[in-house]
Parts: C-alpha cells; structure tokens; sequence
C-alpha cells in the first residue's frame, strides 16, 4: 500500500521549489516584487555625466573628453552589473514566471515606441525646414554652397550591409527557435561584422565629407540625426554581442530567448529607420 505521508515528505522539496519559483517573494502573485536596486539612480547619473562631457567637447572645451569617457564606461558598467541581475534573477532564482516576462516584453515595447517618437522629431525638422526653406538657409534647401553625398556611394552599400545585417539577425533567431545553437551564434557574429562595417564605413563617409555640423540647419539636423542611428547601432552591437556570451553559454532555448528576442526588434528598428534616412537625407535630398 502507498504510504502517502512518506511520498509527501520525499517530494516535498520539490514542491517547495515550485513555489518558490512560481510567487518568488511569497505574497500570493505571480508578479516579481522588486528589491531595492542602485542601477537606476547610477545609470542616470552615469547619463548626465555622458551628456555634460559630450556638449563640452563639442563646445571645444579641455576636459569635455575626459568627462564623456568616464560618463560612457559608468553607463557600460552599470549596464553590465544591471543585466547581470537581471539574468540572476530570471534565469538562475526563477523569479520571472510567464507574467513578468509579458511584462517586460511589453515594457520593451513601450521603449521601441519611444526610440520611434525621438527619431520622427528629427525627421519632422527635417521636413519642416526642407519644404519651407527659411532665410537661414538662404531660401533654398539644403543650403547654398553644400555639396552633397552621393546617394549611391558609401551611403548605398550601407543600406545593403545593414540589408544582410537584419537578414542574418532573422536567420539566428530561427536557429534559437529549433535549437540550433551552432547557425544561431553564427548567425549573430555575421550581424555583429556587418554592423561594425557599416559604423566605419560611416565614419569614413563623415571624415571626407563637405558636409559640416557647422553648415547651416541642414547640417545640425544631417549630423545629429544620423549620429543618432550611428549611436543605437553600436549599442545594438553591444546588445548583440551580450546575446552571443549567453547562446554561447547554453543560456538560450526555444521558450526562454527574451532578451534575444527584444535585440532582435531593436536591430529592425534600427535598419527600418536607416532605410527611412536613407531615402530622404540622401535620395530626396539630391
């Protein structure tokens, strides 16, 4: 006969674990109550640090370099200790359960949405002055006396890179899917080459261009906004290369690939909003 209590005591860790897993702070909820955390604070202070050292550098200033440096390797820093919680807390103490994961995805969403907002108010401007050109530029647009890019220069095979780029981001995102680890890390160290193709071919397109920030509206609005897209790009390529270290890990598996999958939206994103600089700040622009 089958000793229930005896069956109940042997499973009882187990039992325990489970939930444990399931209400992580044991308050009844399927929701992740969250512990006191510095990163927040320390990443925003990291920010301003950043910004501060950039606008002095930019205004040529002495120590504008140095403070943007310490400000960028604070924010890495922080970064790298906050994902690393973040991964703690998800993967190792099984404290995210199917809600705190659509949560995130959701909260992830909300960011996508927001990056979307700050790129159209760049291209709004753009719009605004090149259909209504005012005296400041001298009543033309983009300006007098500014020699432009060759659309199907460097700028062409750029939209084709980061073309191949996105396509091998998909592909390792279906190697994920089907448990193929090998194409997946593959597939991601392809897009991280491409992507780093794609940033020094467009330092090298600004290093012997006419163009300068100094030139009139159209070059404040040209260099901020493409700037911009270079500055997600790179922190793509970070993300990317943090996704690469866990698949590498065996950290990776059909159900539990949400970071990969948020990477992947935001690279997309990025490629949707170069093609859309593409087509007006070169195309449209000639």
């Amino acid at each position: 006969m089958l000793d229930l209590p005896h069956v109940f005591v042997s499973r009882c860790p187990v039992i325990l674990l489970y939930f444990i897993k399931i209400f992580p702070s044991m308050n009844n909820t399927l929701y992740h109550v969250l512990k006191y955390s510095p990163w927040p604070f320390i990443f925003s202070i990291s920010s301003v640090i950043l910004v501060v050292g950039l606008v002095s550098w930019i205004h040529c200033h002495t120590l504008g370099g140095y403070v943007s440096c310490v400000g960028l390797v604070l924010c890495v820093l922080t970064s790298f200790l906050w994902v690393r919680d973040f991964k703690r807390e998800s993967l190792f103490l099984g404290w995210h359960s199917i809600v705190v994961k659509e949560g995130a995805r959701k909260g992830y969403l909300l960011f996508f949405v927001f990056e979307t907002i700050f790129f159209a108010t760049f291209i709004w401007s753009y719009f605004y002055l090149g259909l209504n050109p005012s005296v400041w530029c001298g009543g033309e647009w983009p300006g007098y006396s500014i020699q432009l890019v060759d659309p199907m220069g460097i700028p062409f095979f750029n939209t084709l890179i980061l073309l191949c780029s996105g396509a091998s981001l998909s592909w390792a995102h279906n190697s994920v899917l089907v448990l193929n680890r090998k194409e997946s890390l593959l597939g991601m160290v392809i897009t991280v080459v491409l992507a780093v193709i794609f940033c020094i071919c467009q330092m090298y397109e600004y290093r012997f261009s006419s163009i300068t920030l100094s030139d009139s509206v159209f070059g404040s609005i040209y260099f901020s906004t493409l700037s911009l897209h270079g500055s997600h790009l790179w922190a793509a390529i970070v993300f990317l290369g943090v996704n690469i270290f866990r698949g590498y890990a065996y950290e990776f598996t059909s159900n539990y690939c949400l970071a990969f999958e948020c990477c992947l939206i935001y690279y997309h994103i990025v490629d949707v909003i170069w093609l859309i600089l593409f087509c007006f700040y070169y195309l449209w622009c000639c």
